[in-house]
């Protein structure tokens, strides 16, 4: 009798330290709170992470797994999605001076384009105005897009301003998206904040490749007392939140910063994205993206550009995370908001896009009309958004908005055969006067090509 307690006290310490260092291996590499619920012969206990909690409670005769429970942690606030002014002096990434080696679109497919890689590019605001279907002609699989970053000494979260129209048009081209942060975070706090941020602004697009967190001001800014255990810290709270949403992490870096600023063996439970400008890397760590130049020269994008090999391809949709629909910031502009009410039909004078509110500088497209599509107008607002007037109308029962300059009132049919001169009433509510705006130049609705507005 006493060998058989022995024996079960001999079981439970083995089971307790067992499980201790699996907690704790879980707890270190993905840092979330996991609770194990173990059963043993004449044990029952619980472990929340690395904490043991003893339950006296005889039950069963067999070891067991009874529960395993995680949670993510959440963000006490996430910071407001602002657009960056293009000059911004607060950005921390910097235009690049194109060192590495010139690389073409077409000598790029011919070097690493096979049934198990991909070759893309990544941009930012340093890129300009993109033309996503000559990029996409070119043999590009995907685009990196860097969706915000924080600001060097002010610690402001901002998005990058050619965030929008360059996520919108390279999904519209075909090209395969992945986004990127760039961070200054200085603590895991405010990694946290970066990451639900990020999660905020993309959900409502389809995002097929990684999301990446990329910290890169190693000694400087706000971040300049960073320890290689803080940042690699910060980059794992980034990178457990993103994946705790159903988003593909992915950790950027240079060969250096992978060897010298982060204890690299920590995030080996991710997806690497490596930065060697070299024809050859020698670098001898995993690596699952290979940005191999500043350099590249692809139709469509003005300048030099990043080019990238990618260790794997996804094809249509498979690994995308659905777009879904977030209206809180929405809520907050409406709310800011006036409107002159009225009940008439309007049409689409060319091809528009349709938005959860009424702005641009939100991440709230919802799709486009075509021209001539028949609408019910319910409102205007009486102030300018983003140097547009906005009309609410409805669309498959839904409340979208359109900018005002791209539809027109359809003229009701009068009651006498004999044509009249339709008489224009002040007091109806009308698309309001607009003299700033014309439709043409940077506010025109298509272009030559028929291609739709990118702003409204």
């Amino acid at each position: 009798m006493k060998g058989k307690k022995i024996a079960s006290k001999v079981l439970y310490l083995f089971l307790l330290v067992l499980t201790f260092s699996y907690s704790f291996s879980l707890g270190f590499i993905y840092e979330r709170s996991t609770t194990y619920e173990v059963e043993s012969n004449n044990f029952k206990y619980s472990m929340l992470s690395t904490s043991v909690k003893d339950v006296v409670e005889p039950s069963g005769n067999n070891l067991q797994l009874i529960n395993v429970k995680t949670e993510i942690e959440e963000p006490e606030e996430i910071p407001e999605v602002k657009k960056a002014p293009i000059n911004d002096k607060e950005d921390p990434q910097k235009k690049k001076g194109g060192t590495g080696k010139k690389v073409t679109a077409k000598e790029a497919v011919g070097m690493y384009e096979t049934s198990g890689k991909s070759v893309g590019i990544d941009v930012s605001k340093w890129n300009g105005n993109i033309d996503w279907k000559k990029v996409k002609d070119s043999g590009i699989d995907f685009a990196m897009i860097r969706v915000g970053y924080r600001g060097q000494s002010s610690g402001e979260v901002l998005m990058d301003p050619y965030f929008q129209q360059n996520v919108e048009n390279a999904t519209k081209a075909g090209v395969k998206v992945g986004v990127y942060f760039f961070s200054v975070a200085i603590n895991e706090k405010e990694a946290l904040e970066e990451a639900a941020w990020t999660v905020s602004v993309i959900k409502k697009y389809s995002i097929t490749y990684p999301v990446a967190y990329d910290f890169e001001t190693f000694g400087k800014y706000r971040a300049k007392n960073l320890t290689n255990d803080d940042r690699t810290k910060n980059a794992i709270k980034f990178l457990n939140y993103i994946k705790s949403k159903g988003y593909t992490p992915m950790m950027y870096a240079s060969k250096n910063a992978f060897m010298n600023n982060f204890n690299t063996s920590r995030l080996s439970g991710y997806k690497m994205w490596l930065a060697h400008y070299i024809t050859a890397t020698d670098y001898t760590g995993t690596y699952h993206m290979w940005q191999y130049t500043d350099s590249g020269s692809v139709p469509g994008v003005s300048g030099n550009v990043d080019m990238n090999v990618a260790k794997f391809k996804y094809t249509a949709n498979v690994n995308a995370k659905a777009p879904t629909t977030d209206t809180s910031e929405d809520e907050k502009l409406l709310k800011t908001l006036s409107f002159t009410s009225c009940d008439e039909e309007v049409t689409t004078t060319t091809a528009v896009k349709y938005r959860s509110s009424p702005t641009t500088n939100l991440p709230n497209l919802l799709g486009q009309f075509q021209k001539n599509v028949k609408l019910k107008r319910t409102g205007v607002t009486k102030t300018k958004v983003d140097g547009y007037y906005w009309s609410r109308v409805i669309y498959n029962n839904q409340v979208v908005y359109v900018a005002s300059n791209y539809l027109k009132l359809v003229e009701k049919p009068t009651e006498s055969s004999e044509e009249k001169t339709p008489e224009i009433d002040p007091d109806k509510p009308t698309v309001p006067e607009n003299p700033d705006e014309t439709l043409s130049g940077e506010k025109d609705g298509t272009d030559q090509s028929g291609n739709s507005n990118d702003e409204a």
